[in-house]
């Protein structure tokens, strides 16, 4: 390379002294003349180098200023767009039933859109939709299944669902839940996998025990009633009603007497304790039910059901509230019970571009 340049140079050189007067030999002095080309090479090297080093110092200023730009606008343009308003003015509505149906070929159906009646799928498995809005399954004997088909229910926010198993076994699901199955149970066990929120009666079948797969933990039962709580970046909590259950979690296991709770908390770690119940399935009977409960908690159930963001404002991680109101209420209800406690204050904020709807938690 460098010898490439030097050629350049020489040649460069001597067409520049052909457009001089020409010099006798006693002056030409090869040795000075080839140290001054080198010094032009070494020279527009370092100018290079040096505007090269300028040019990456410059673009990396503008990138910085420009994400500080951007950094000053987008803080601008948050504490702007989003304006306080009443409850009253903007009254917010309470979740409803509503659910899609991912049937095994992946297609999707929208359950509340299908009304009282039934469809049979490829496989022969007959979906019974109720007045109520929710489905059972009824397998056409003369069909038989050698690979269990899996269906999936899902509930976006601000909805539940109910529906019936193949087995006959009875599921509510809470909102921005999901459960998968499949359409016909074969097999030793009777398998099912979830994600959310769901309370279970487990029709009794000693032959082929019943389990539900969460993230963190597996449920063993023979027929029983219990809650499962398992969203996801929450700790997981099994409630036993009625029964028994083992739940599992990696090599540690726990058996629950009715009254009892197994926790999981977020690295793993498997505890027990005896609740309340009814604080844990107060949501499938209709209702919020808060017994010294931490806000993030409340609020989480409040932003699943009534669909809203929520911010924290001088809102301490310690702070527990308690009250009970019905889920069937609009969320201004829910608030002014919560008000009630003296210990918080709540507002709404609305950005009128987006519409989107936001709670401010703010402790007195």
């Amino acid at each position: 390379m460098k010898k490439k340049k030097l050629e350049e140079e020489i040649s460069r050189y001597f067409s520049e002294m052909e457009k001089k007067p020409p010099i006798s030999d006693e002056t030409f002095e090869e040795d000075r003349v080839l140290a001054r080309i080198r010094e032009n090479i070494a020279y527009k090297e370092k100018s290079s180098y040096r505007r090269s080093r300028w040019i990456r110092i410059a673009a990396s200023m503008a990138i910085f200023f420009a994400l500080g730009l951007a950094w000053y606008i987008g803080r601008q343009f948050e504490t702007t767009t989003f304006e306080t308003v009443s409850f009253a003015e903007h009254p917010i509505l309470p979740g409803n039933q509503s659910a899609i149906l991912t049937l095994a070929d992946g297609s999707k159906i929208n359950l509340d859109s299908l009304g009282e009646g039934s469809f049979t799928t490829a496989d022969g498995i007959e979906v019974i939709v109720d007045k109520d809005g929710n489905i059972s399954y009824q397998h056409r004997h003369n069909v038989e299944l050698t690979t269990p088909k899996l269906h999936r229910i899902e509930t976006p926010k601000s909805a539940q669902y109910a529906l019936q198993l193949p087995d006959g076994t009875k599921v509510w699901l809470n909102s921005l839940s999901q459960i998968k199955y499949p359409i016909e149970f074969v097999g030793p066990q009777r398998k099912v996998e979830l994600v959310g929120e769901a309370y279970f009666e487990v029709v009794h079948n000693p032959k082929q025990p019943f389990i539900v797969v969460t993230a963190q933990q597996e449920v063993n039962v023979l027929g029983t009633s219990f809650n499962v709580f398992a969203y996801p970046s929450e700790p997981e909590q099994t409630t036993l009603i009625e029964g028994s259950v083992k739940v599992s979690c990696g090599n540690n296991e726990l058996m629950l007497i009715p009254g009892q709770q197994a926790y999981t908390s977020i690295d793993g770690f498997l505890s027990m304790k005896t609740v309340d119940t009814s604080t844990f399935t107060a949501w499938k009977d209709g209702d919020f039910s808060f017994q010294d409960t931490p806000i993030k908690e409340i609020m989480n159930q409040l932003s699943r059901w009534y669909d809203v963001d929520v911010v924290y404002q001088d809102a301490p991680d310690n702070l527990r509230l308690s009250g009970m109101v019905s889920r069937s209420k609009q969320l201004d209800t829910v608030i002014d019970v919560l008000e009630m406690t003296g210990k918080v204050k709540f507002s709404l904020e609305i950005n009128q571009q987006t519409k989107e709807r936001r709670i401010k938690v703010k402790s007195l």
